[in-house]
């Protein structure tokens, strides 16, 4: 499953070509990747894929 955490799933963002924030601190990810990068959550949840937030589930596996 996919962890929808964020401490996990920011790394995605950069995996789509897209940054959290810029030098000085101010969130980029409100553009066309960031869409992309919530996309993919919602396309793994149709899929029934969707993990539990911060749970040991992908380790199980």
């Amino acid at each position: 499953s996919l962890e929808p955490g964020f401490f996990f799933s920011a790394a995605h963002l950069h995996g789509l070509g897209g940054l959290l924030l810029d030098e000085a601190g101010n969130p980029l990810f409100n553009d066309d990747k960031g869409v992309e990068w919530l996309n993919l959550f919602l396309q793994v949840q149709e899929a029934g894929l969707g993990g539990d937030y911060y749970s040991d589930n992908d380790v199980n596996l």
